[in-house]
């Protein structure tokens, strides 16, 4: 059982990183538009 808590503890922390970078290319895409419409 040991091994699958740190299977799910590695698992979230992968998911919180790929969030954090799926929201700063989100931020990049949102900053291109804006230049974009200028």
């Amino acid at each position: 059982m040991e091994e699958i808590n740190e299977e799910q503890k590695n698992i979230r922390e992968l998911q919180g990183e790929l969030r954090e970078k799926i929201e700063a290319i989100d931020l990049e895409c949102e900053e291109l538009r804006e230049e974009t419409m200028m």
